[in-house]
């Protein structure tokens, strides 16, 4: 039997569809908390990724030996899937970015460590796992750009062969005349700051469930996010249906941090599998498959010169982002580079400033949002640099 509930007091505004703040926390202290993997539907099927175990090579994909396995119900490669979906759309549109189409299973090409290549449906998670391990995939290996400095040198292997470079995109930031302030300043700090790339890790991995009506029209679709909106509008566009036809859930969440705020190209498979099924389907990430799976966060080095006149006061500022974008920056585009270059100059008064972006493409797993959203990587570069004038 539910306790009672508190009668509503005159003025105050009552939460309609959800647990009052205070109620929502019992309810989880208790032990009540309801996350995505907790639900099931009757008949729902498992699906296991099938990814890529190198960073850069041309693959040709036999699943036939998968499609024979006890209780497969169906295996889906790039080919299934490449006329009948769009690629992700980026939430950060500009016309200083290159085009990177990245759709929820690649080609004939792959551009890192984890990147799907198949996805196997079955009647549970252990049949799944198991024919997964039969899709056999023949990798025809392809030179590398691991690091921003390889991607940018003369002569660097080209991720996407439309393009001139391995530049996603550049942008400027100025105001007065930075170099001659930093000519004439008294002491000058020249030095790069590092951000180093990081796996956000929620103790709740992804996961996502999907489910289509009886004509196959209309989709409903459970998922492990921070933004049921956009997801709803990024699975309207791959399938192709109008998005009134999509109904996107958000259970409880087990933590995000950035990690999951965006869509997800495992978000727009499954929905795919439900419909070529007609069977609800469910997949749930596991850690392993989370740290290259998971968009990574920081990436990015700041190329600083800080000129300070003795006064304390700041005579100007000059830098260079370089934003470490991964193979397939289909999510956040260059947005957390954008940020750090706008931000770099801190809060303080400089009135002599120049500031660049310059996103790079590489052969690793794809950068997204992460805990500030380049504002940290902009904080460190300007008081780590101060610091050094200070003293």
């Amino acid at each position: 039997m539910s306790a009672p509930q508190p009668a509503p007091v005159a003025g105050r505004r009552r939460h309609v569809g959800s647990d009052a703040p205070g109620l929502h926390l019992q309810r989880l202290a208790a032990g009540g908390g309801r996350f995505l993997a907790d639900e099931r539907a009757e008949g729902e099927l498992h699906l296991v990724v099938v990814r890529s175990r190198e960073p850069h090579a041309r693959i040709a994909v036999d699943a036939g030996r998968a499609r024979a396995a006890a209780g497969v119900r169906a295996v889906l490669t790039g080919a299934d899937v490449r006329d009948a979906t769009e690629p992700m759309g980026l939430l950060w549109r500009a016309p200083i970015q290159a085009q990177a189409p990245t759709w929820c299973l690649a080609g004939d090409r792959v551009r890192y460590v984890g990147e799907p290549i198949a996805a196997v449906i079955a009647d549970d998670a252990y049949l799944a796992e198991d024919a997964a391990e039969l899709v056999e995939v023949a990798y025809e290996p392809l030179p590398l750009a691991v690091e921003p400095a390889d991607a940018l040198a003369d002569g660097a292997p080209r991720l996407y062969d439309g393009w001139p470079d391995n530049v996603f995109g550049r942008t400027r930031f100025e105001a007065g005349d930075a170099a001659a302030a930093i000519a004439a300043a008294d002491v000058v700090v020249k030095g790069r700051y590092e951000s180093g790339r990081v796996a956000g890790l929620p103790l709740e991995t992804r996961g996502v469930r999907a489910v289509w009506d009886v004509a196959g029209r209309s989709l409903t679709l459970w998922s492990s996010t921070q933004s049921p909106n956009q997801v709803r509008a990024s699975l309207a566009a791959t399938l192709r249906i109008d998005e009134t036809r999509v109904r996107v859930l958000c259970p409880d969440v087990g933590g995000a941090f950035g990690n999951k705020a965006c869509p997800t190209v495992e978000e727009t498979l499954v929905a795919f599998a439900a419909r070529a099924t007609a069977r609800p389907v469910r997949w749930i990430e596991d850690r392993p498959e989370a740290f290259v799976a998971t968009v990574h966060g920081r990436g990015t080095a700041v190329e600083l010169e800080l000129g300070l006149r003795r006064d304390g006061t700041i005579a100007g500022i000059r830098a260079t982002v370089v934003l470490d974008c991964g193979a397939t920056p289909y999510m956040v585009g260059l947005g957390t580079g954008v940020v750090t270059a706008a931000m770099v100059i801190g809060p303080y008064r400089i009135e002599e400033a120049e500031t660049e972006l310059v996103a790079v493409v590489t052969n690793k797993t794809p950068i997204g949002a992460y805990r500030g959203f380049g504002h940290p990587e902009a904080t460190f570069a300007i008081e780590r640099a101060l610091d050094e004038g200070a003293r």
